[in-house]
């Protein structure tokens, strides 16, 4: 009786639209979480498909209800099923204009990811990589999370790092790096996170630049981005030992040795002084001497590193 009555509604679906759509999808959905049918009895009955289809509308309320439906008939499949069986519904739904459809399409491809056989499917599909990295510049800060999310676990399998590396997938990259500063620093806050992976990820990170990049903003007028770079570099430092020789070699440390005596005689400057702090406290492992011979200014001289642990 379920099943009859769940084809039935499907084939409503298939010839409706407009109101009439919406109020065969609020039926199936109504039935599917009834809690008197099995959603593994109904589900074959269910083209999940169809329901891709049906996201190809402005209406949100109809964009929702597809949303619920196609999540629990996707639950019950493969995390790779959303790119076997679904790769062109996918790319579709990663360039919809609007952010449900987009965010529902990085949630798959995250929970996609997460799985050694939904990676292996995502690397033989870079395409799909190439728009997740594209999210990055999206609007909706939930993509933008769904999207960095995908891409670091990519890089955790040496075959996806090295995907992440080649030329298609690094000219989106550099292309974000053109782009504003919110989007720029999301490409390094990627870099960041992906460069603390292992010993390969950071040389990887290293030899494209981008690690250097991220460096060269501290030489901007723009404090605030200055702040955030600070932010960043401490991450990176606090990473791991690679991290750590890459900013003392890079001279960072004497760098914001000048910008601090610029504090004295600019107000403005003087607002990075907590970030400044931040960042010594969190190499302090360095040792006293090598602070102390980089930091001149006596509140470093005087810090007692022992009372930071």
């Amino acid at each position: 009786m379920a099943a009859e009555t769940c084809s039935e509604i499907v084939q409503k679906i298939s010839v409706s639209s407009g109101h009439e759509l919406v109020v065969a999808l609020q039926d199936l959905s109504a039935l599917l979480n009834s809690p008197s049918f099995s959603l593994r009895e109904l589900a074959p009955h269910i083209p999940a498909h169809l329901l891709f289809g049906c996201l190809s509308t402005s209406s949100e309320e109809q964009i929702l209800l597809c949303k619920g439906i196609l999540k629990k008939l996707l639950s019950l499949e493969k995390a790779d099923a959303v790119i076997i069986h679904y790769h062109d519904f996918v790319i579709e739904g990663l360039n919809h204009p609007q952010f449900e459809v987009r965010e529902f399409c990085l949630g798959e491809l995250e929970r996609c990811s997460a799985s050694i056989n939904g990676l292996l499917a995502l690397l033989d599909n870079v395409d799909i990589l190439v728009y997740t990295a594209r999210a990055l510049s999206d609007e909706n800060l939930a993509c933008v999370k769904l999207a960095t999310n995908t891409l670091i676990n990519t890089a955790k399998h040496d075959s996806g790092l090295e995907i992440l590396f080649q030329h298609q997938i690094q000219s989106e990259f550099d292309e974000l790096l053109t782009k504003k500063d919110v989007i720029r620093f999301r490409v390094y806050e990627l870099s960041v996170s992906i460069q603390a992976l292992s010993e390969r990820a950071f040389k990887n990170c290293k030899n494209s630049g981008v690690l250097e990049k991220l460096m060269k903003e501290l030489d901007g007028d723009d404090i605030l981005l200055r702040l955030n770079c600070i932010q960043l570099l401490t991450q990176l430092a606090d990473s791991g030992k690679n991290g750590l020789m890459f900013v003392e070699e890079s001279g960072i440390i004497t760098r914001l040795n000048n910008l601090l005596t610029s504090a004295e005689t600019d107000p403005l400057m003087s607002l990075m002084l907590p970030s400044k702090i931040c960042f010594m406290i969190r190499i302090k492992y360095i040792g006293q001497a090598f602070l102390n011979e980089h930091w001149q200014l006596n509140p470093f001289k005087q810090l007692d590193l022992t009372e930071l642990d």
